[in-house]
């Protein structure tokens, strides 16, 4: 959903797209942050309640590439997504 949520706002305003991505990448350092405190506080979450076989194999400091991959989506379309819906445009401070 968010990964398609986020090319609709960007086929539309491709104005936002620096923000977005911004958004997207400060979210997704947050998520996997607080997600390797996590892991920290309980060890064995993901091998107990992931589904490990039916995901894409690749952790990243025993984080699922999928869960940080979803942060950076959500953080992109999340950011953007007030701005799309209300049709509100950034102007400079000088006009």
């Amino acid at each position: 959903v968010g990964v398609l949520a986020s090319l609709v706002i960007i086929a539309s305003r491709r104005d936002l797209l620096p923000s977005m991505l911004l958004s997207g990448g400060l979210f997704g350092a947050l998520y996997f942050g607080l997600f390797l405190v996590f892991n920290l506080l309980f060890p064995e979450f993901i091998s107990n309640v992931y589904n490990l076989g039916h995901l894409w194999g690749v952790m990243v400091w025993g984080v699922p590439l999928e869960e940080i991959t979803f942060a950076f989506w959500f953080g992109v379309a999340w950011s953007a997504l007030y701005e799309y819906t209300r049709g509100y445009r950034t102007r400079s401070l000088s006009s």
